[in-house]
């Protein structure tokens, strides 16, 4: 199931379906702590404690982008400076974590939003809360927008996203926004917000090295695989002559933004390219690319300068901190 579908049947009712798996409601309180962290996670990718559910609130097009809010309960998540990552927990004020994704709405292809785009919760016109979201990325959603923000009780409220421009080049078939609000109106209750899903695994699983099952399709890509120590995945491709270089997440292969990459071609024993690959989006989805006239058979050597400055959910929180360096042979 494509992105935009999955959001559209989502947001009309529909049961949301990944391959063979089923997101039931259940109308009662969760048996598992939404907020329960695995002690001393390993390094690398890992299988949290539980499996949150989700409220799907409504979507909007602005600006060349389609928007779809949701939300479910407040949890941790861990933001980014340089190679260190810090846990934000949730204030006994919060009562949801909201997330958002942005599309491009021509496509349909995920958009890193991130600078300039501000988030402002509004209940009888007045504004509840207002903050600028944090690009985070998630093992079920990919990248998207979101942070925890309290209401103010059970009623009418309105969801409002100022956008900024892509965080990236766009090309061919994207053409990107131009920024624009998007908002939707929904009901908000604790009683709703209660009966959202949280599954908790077997004790024995936590931090087992997997990921949850995600509800969106990853990077459907071909090309020459790298996997690095960090738990970085890169894929290289030569199209017509462009270096193409996507940072996926293991297992769901999401792509991963606000890295930054550099990368060195060598053919027959000589540097034919050595620069800094520039985070686009394109038909390929988001990736990191460049014009260097790579052929087949070229030996590609990419480093991480700086690693992905991305908030991330727990399960990831460990993972894509490091410098690594790849090579692959186109």
């Amino acid at each position: 199931m494509k992105r935009r579908d999955f959001l559209r049947a989502s947001a009309a009712g529909a049961p949301l379906f990944t391959g063979c798996t089923v997101f039931e409601v259940y109308r009662e309180p969760p048996e598992c702590d939404p907020t329960g962290t695995v002690d001393d996670p390993p390094e690398r990718v890992y299988l949290p404690t539980h499996r949150d559910g989700m409220e799907m609130v409504g979507h909007d097009t602005a600006g060349g982008y389609e928007v779809q809010f949701s939300y479910t309960y407040p949890h941790q998540f861990w933001t980014v400076t340089g190679d260190r990552a810090e846990r934000v927990d949730p204030t006994e004020e919060d009562d949801v974590h909201l997330m958002v994704t942005v599309e491009d709405a021509e496509t349909g292809t995920p958009m890193p939003i991130d600078a300039g785009a501000s988030l402002e919760i509004l209940k009888d016109g007045e504004t509840v809360v207002e903050r600028g979201p944090w690009l985070m990325v998630s093992q079920t959603m990919g990248f998207h927008l979101g942070d925890n923000v309290p209401f103010e009780g059970d009623g009418e409220y309105v969801a409002r996203l100022t956008l900024g421009e892509p965080d990236a080049r766009t090309d061919g078939p994207v053409e990107g926004g131009d920024g624009g609000v998007a908002e939707v109106e929904f009901v908000y209750t604790r009683d709703d917000r209660d009966s959202i899903d949280c599954d908790e695994f077997d004790r024995e699983m936590w931090g087992a090295e997997d990921a949850l099952s995600p509800m969106v399709d990853g990077a459907d890509v071909d090309g020459v695989e790298a996997r690095a120590d960090d738990d970085s995945l890169f894929v290289a491709e030569n199209d017509d002559g462009y270096l193409a270089v996507h940072l996926l997440t293991p297992y769901n292969r999401f792509p991963i933004p606000s890295a930054e990459l550099e990368a060195t071609v060598e053919r027959d024993g000589e540097t034919v390219f050595d620069d800094r690959l520039v985070p686009t989006v394109d038909g390929r989805g988001f990736h990191y690319g460049a014009d260097a006239e790579v052929r087949d058979g070229d030996e590609v050597r990419v480093e991480v300068v700086t690693p992905p400055q991305v908030a991330r959910h727990a399960g990831y929180q460990t993972a894509f901190l490091g410098r690594p360096t790849v090579e692959l042979s186109l």
